[in-house]
Parts: C-alpha cells; structure tokens; sequence
C-alpha cells in the first residue's frame, strides 16, 4: 500500500538511497525519477525551479563526532555534530549547545547533518562497534532506536507542512495494533548433561541439601524425555494458555570437541542429535500445533554455504515443508557474507542481529522494524532481517524485567516489532528460578498495551505482501 505522496531524490549517495528506501517503506511513500512531479524534493542544494510541495535540504558539514540531539525531550545519540539551522520551527536540538539541527521555513525543512545516511550507516553496521561499547554512549545507543527517532522526527515535520488529509500514516500492523510482538525459542539444548557437574558443586559450596538431592536425583535417574531441560509439553501448555504461539529454532550441531578447550566444550558439547527419533517427533508435533519450525544455523554455518545448506535440507525433511527463518548460533553474524549465504540457500528472513548476553539488550541496529542488509557491493539482499531485542540470558548479566518493559516503551512508541528469544531449558523453573515469570510478563504487559501476536514467518509474510 503506498499513499499519493511522492519523493524526487537527487542525490547519488548509496548509504542515502540505502536509508531513503527504509523510511520509504516505513511511511508508505514512493520516488520518482520527475522532479516536476514530486511531492517532496530531497537534496544537497535548494532547487531551482522547483514546485515540489515539500522541499528536504541536507548539510554535509557535520562533523564526524559522537554527540547527542534532542528530539521531543528524549535523548538520541548520533554519530555526526550537525550545523546549525533555522527557521521558524525546530524539531530537532543540539543537546549541550542549544541550537536546532532541523528547523522548518515556509515549505522547507533543514536538516544540518546528512540524515539518511546517518541512518543508512547505522542499519548497515557501520557503526556496529560503537553498539557494543559499555560505555555511557555505548549503553544509551542500545536503549533508543536511533533510526527510528530520526525517521519520525523528519516524517512529522513533512506532516506539519503538508495538510493532514494528504499524509498517509505510517505502515501498521493488522488491526490497527500499535505494535508487534513475536515469541522465539532457540532450542539449543534438551538435555542436562556436563551441566550438572558446576550445579552439583555449587550445591555442595553452598551447603544446599535440597538443591544436591535434587541434582544428584536427575543425574542418576532423569532421562530422555524426562530431562529437566526437555521444556517443549510445558512451553506450549504455557503458550496457549496465553493465547498465542512462538517460534522454535533448531540446531544440528556438529562441530568437533577439543577436550583440552572449555571454549570447544562450551560450543560443541551437550548438544542432541537431529536425528534422535525422540526429536524428530517433537519437531512433528509442534508443526502439527500450528507453531513456526525454523533453523538454528551451527556454530560455524554463518559463514559456510554447504553446511548450511545441507543443515536446512535435513531440518525440512523433518517438517516436510520448506524452512524459511533462521537465527544463527550465538547470533553469529558476518556483514560480508552472511546475508548472501541465507539468501543462497532460499531463506526469507533472519533474525540473528541483536545483543549477546554478556552486552545487555535493545536495538543493535538502531531500529525494532524489519530492514534488509547493504551488501558489500552495495546492493541490497533479499533477506528480511528482523531485530532481535531481548533475549533470556542478559538477565543473568543485571537487566531487570524494568530495562525489559523500557524495550516495550521503545518499541510502541515507533511501532515497531518486539522479538524476544527465550532457550527452551529455561522453562524448567526449577533450575532458572524466575525466568518463566518474566517471560510471563513480558507477555502480558504487551498484550496489556496492544501488542500484535504473531509468529515471526507471519509478519515475514506481512511485510513482503506489503512490498516492504
């Protein structure tokens, strides 16, 4: 669906275009090659001659300095020290240095840094390192959905110039919810076994009686399906008690262990086989209840073309029906080929960009909507990536459920997708105390504010019937 409203862009910049196409399709607009007959004109320089309604002009002065603007009260970090503009409304504030870095005049709107390259480097990971700093910048950029901000705060001030009747709103989710939520589970382990080693000393340290029987109890006699990390019964009783349903991710890894390595250990070790009819019934089963099957790419599958191939092979012959989602192993991810190898075995979407534990949670890049990556060549792939916000084990690492329901301000605020990834063995409350809870109410306080619940080859679906 696209509106009336049409953008004439005049310049040649492949991170501008790049950041162009993703507000395009946000907001549900059009280019065309005419200037004569565009709605807005985007450019360097005032046109001449020009009877575009809406005129965007971008400075190319900004410095290359981490700084922070104000845009409607809330703090946004950006990577360039825009110039200063004016005119006779503001939209946007240099924090520190109380001048406006957009500012609108007339049908004019000023912009003193290059906007949508800024976003376009951001959702291309050009400033990927900066999103995994601990410091005070680092902690603040994975808080905000910086391309987010930037794209709402330019949208509204298009909205002030042109009447409200002719601006179409942005691109919404079915029913006019605010927002989307999607449930994942990466299925990594389903059984305890060298894990019950550090659980059995801990206990032992501590002088937990109760905690060393319960244990030693698993270790001598729970098996199989009765492991305590085989979780699948107990999730989808959970789930449809909530009314809703997830998405599991499923690993075939078959990496080899160094023994001498607790790295290798800690990669390759404890791991089930895909083959085990055990697993291969439970696979049938949940696609039986209606719930999305998608690969957990191996350790080394990101960037391996035939591994992954015949690891999606094997995990549809399983299914009986095609695999088009995955989430890497770790969230292993390579921007120079990555991308290239999901789409050359016939994905349609990824959902491995977000924040490993030990980094916290939010936007890795800048975004909670779906956006496809710019190559190294420049060109841009035809898979979905769709952002991963939350996922279980950064509360180990001090998130609380708050800095959770922070991610859910965010995410409502742009309308954008909230996918949380939730390991299948931390359904088991006796051995993650707590977790189930929050998971819970994570749930529930989306629903609470109007959350879309879907799966994630859904809103995959979605967004590529609507063109996005």
């Amino acid at each position: 669906m696209s509106s009336n409203l049409t953008i004439y862009n005049d310049i040649k910049e492949p991170y501008v275009n790049y950041g162009l196409q993703h507000f395009l399709k946000k907001y549900n607009l059009s280019c065309v090659n005419d200037p004569q007959n565009a709605d807005i004109y985007l450019s360097y320089l005032p046109p001449e001659n020009c009877n575009a309604r809406v005129k965007i002009l971008f400075n190319t002065n900004a410095k290359d300095e981490r700084c922070y603007l104000n845009i409607n009260g809330e703090i946004i970090p950006t990577f360039k020290k825009s110039v200063e503009t004016t005119g006779e409304y503001s939209l946007i504030e240099m924090t520190g240095e109380n001048y406006n870095c957009l500012s609108i005049k007339d049908n004019c709107i000023t912009v003193g840094f290059d906007i949508f390259a800024e976003i376009g480097r951001i959702l291309g990971g050009y400033y990927d390192s900066f999103f995994l700093k601990r410091d005070e910048f680092g902690k603040i950029l994975r808080g905000v959905p910086v391309v987010d901000a930037l794209e709402n705060v330019l949208f509204s001030a298009i909205s002030r110039i042109l009447p409200e009747s002719s601006v179409i709103q942005r691109f919404t989710w079915p029913d006019n919810k605010k927002f989307a939520l999607l449930l994942t589970h990466d299925v990594d382990r389903v059984y305890k076994t060298y894990q019950y080693l550090p659980s059995i000393l801990k206990s032992i340290k501590e002088v937990n009686l109760s905690e060393f029987r319960y244990y030693l109890k698993n270790l001598m006699f729970k098996h199989g399906n009765q492991n305590p990390y085989w979780t699948f019964d107990t999730i989808c009783k959970l789930e449809n008690d909530l009314g809703l349903k997830s998405t599991y991710y499923f690993l075939n890894e078959k990496g080899k262990l160094n023994p001498f390595s607790l790295q290798s250990w800690i990669l390759y070790r404890g791991y089930y086989d895909i083959d085990n009819p055990s697993i291969k019934e439970s696979i049938r089963k949940l696609v039986k209840l209606g719930y999305e099957i998608g690969l957990h790419g191996s350790n080394n599958s990101y960037n391996n073309l035939e591994l992954l191939q015949n690891e999606k092979r094997i995990l549809e012959s399983i299914t009986g029906s095609d695999i088009t989602g995955i989430r890497q192993h770790n969230l292993n991810y390579d921007n120079n080929v990555t991308s290239n190898i999901h789409d050359k075995v016939g994905l349609k979407y990824d959902t491995s960009i977000g924040f490993n534990p030990g980094i916290g949670i939010g936007f890795r890049r800048g975004t909670s909507f779906p956006f496809r990556v710019i190559l190294p060549d420049l060109t841009i792939s035809h898979v979905l990536e769709i952002p991963l916000i939350i996922m279980d084990g950064a509360l180990d690492r001090g998130v609380t459920l708050n800095d959770c329901f922070n991610m859910i301000d965010q995410v409502e605020k742009y309308g954008g997708i909230l996918t949380i990834l939730w390991h299948t063995q931390r359904f088991n409350r006796n051995e993650y105390p707590g977790m189930v809870d929050i998971y819970e109410k994570i749930i529930n306080e989306a629903k609470k504010r109007g959350a879309w619940l879907s799966s994630t080859d859904e809103v995959c679906k979605l967004i590529l019937t609507e063109n996005i």
